[in-house]
């Protein structure tokens, strides 16, 4: 088995204002967003209320092989950083775990989806609802493989779940090297 390109959030990635400590009406998500290692026992407590488990893919791998701009890799950490002061809306009961980022190493993007979706399938047998966090497209295949999985093991029809995608193209390009940021959705529909 290859290395791994998981790594859990560190420890003061959520950081912000502090209105009050103590007064929940006040807080801000980073004051809430629980940090997870998905290897450690008992990773993702669920149980008592719906829960929401975001997950970052740190790629340029993707984008670079489809010779597009650099940069995708930094965004699951800008992202965070936005999230960190929006006000907390939400009832105590919702749980918002952060379980960290998955990379490609050593350019290896077919490894690094695979993995993503071995990661986001153990969240969604956790029973959370999980938000991916990237910046490629190529970061749509490991997050529908891993639905796709869930469904077919619980008898569902994974023929019939639906992909929105917000762009100003689809990405169906003929998917050599392993794929790109313009391949997913093409492999999508193969697979």
């Amino acid at each position: 088995m290859g290395k791994s390109g998981y790594r859990p959030t560190k420890a003061g990635t959520w950081t912000g204002r502090v209105d009050d400590p103590d007064d929940r009406e006040a807080f801000r998500w980073h004051q809430v967003v629980e940090c997870i290692d998905l290897d450690s026992e008992g990773a993702l407590p669920t149980s008592g209320g719906p829960a929401f488990c975001l997950m970052g893919f740190c790629s340029d791998e993707g984008v670079r092989r489809n010779l597009g701009r650099l940069g995708a890799a930094q965004a699951p950490k800008i992202i965070r950083r936005e999230l960190a002061n929006l006000p907390v809306d939400f009832p105590e009961s919702v749980r918002v775990f952060d379980a960290g980022d998955v990379r490609p190493v050593d350019g290896d993007l077919a490894a690094a989806q695979a993995e993503l979706a071995d990661r986001v399938g153990f969240i969604l047998e956790a029973g959370a609802f999980p938000i991916l966090l990237g910046g490629g497209h190529e970061i749509a295949l490991g997050h529908e493989t891993a639905h796709r999985r869930y469904l077919k093991a619980r008898g569902g029809d994974a023929s019939r779940m639906g992909i929105v995608n917000f762009d100003a193209h689809l990405d169906l390009r003929p998917a050599p090297l392993d794929g790109s940021s313009g391949t997913m959705f093409r492999q999508i529909a193969e697979q």
